[in-house]
């Protein structure tokens, strides 16, 4: 009786099979990673911030000569009534930055991102701003004298009875922008966009809108000279 043989099933690799296992769990594992650092690293961001106190900032100061803080992040930092006369800000984040009252007369601000920030009062006389973005910032009451505006973003910025006077404007977007009753007399807004911009009461004696899109910019002259204010109860007797 002829004994029947089974075939021999063919010799498996055991190290290869290791190696596409490991190949496969290293790929998974670069996956998980990469989705770590797309969405926790965003978060992580978001809740620590570059957040800073006036403390921490006038640590960073050096007592010789301005700050030299060209391209530091003080997003959302407390720099109200801080001294940055001539600081180099160039490229700086100071988007949501409290900078009321803060002097920064004659400072460099080229390309900073201004985005948001309250300078209300601040005093920016002679101050470079060149290619910034004031995107919504409020800078009611700010003194500006001389300073230069060129090619901003400042679309919805709020300029309420802002001394602009002299300042150069030239190319830089305004749309929706608000300069009620600001002193704008000398300045120059050529090539400018002021698209829906307001100018309640504001003065604009010699000031340049040369090359300037003026789309629905509305304009109100300032009174020649404006009635004294009368409390209520004591306006003089017409007999």
């Amino acid at each position: 009786m002829s004994s029947t043989t089974s075939p021999t099933p063919p010799a498996t690799s055991k190290p290869a099979k290791r190696k596409r296992s490991r190949t496969f769990q290293f790929v998974l594992t670069l996956i998980f990673l990469a989705s770590v650092a797309l969405f926790a690293i965003p978060l992580m961001k978001q809740m620590s911030g570059p957040s800073m106190t006036k403390q921490q900032i006038r640590a960073l100061q050096s007592k010789d000569g301005p700050p030299q803080w060209a391209g530091f992040d003080f997003g959302g930092s407390d720099m109200s009534d801080m001294d940055l006369t001539g600081a180099n800000l160039k490229g700086a984040d100071l988007s949501d930055c409290n900078l009321s009252g803060a002097k920064l007369a004659a400072a460099d601000l080229r390309g900073a991102d201004l985005s948001d920030a309250n300078l209300t009062g601040a005093d920016l006389r002679n101050a470079d701003l060149t290619g910034a973005n004031l995107e919504g910032v409020i800078a009611v009451g700010i003194v500006a004298t001389g300073a230069d505006f060129t090619r901003v973003e400042a679309s919805e910025a709020d300029f309420l009875m802002a001394n602009l006077r002299g300042c150069n404007f030239t190319e830089g977007v305004f749309e929706k922008a608000g300069f009620d009753r600001a002193d704008l007399s000398h300045a120059n807004f050529a090539k400018a966009n002021l698209r829906y911009a307001h100018l309640y009461m504001a003065d604009m004696t010699s000031a340049s809108l040369k090359g300037a899109d003026t789309w629905f910019m509305k304009h109100t002259e300032p009174p020649v000279s404006a009635p004294a204010y009368v409390p209520a109860g004591k306006q003089p007797s017409p007999f």
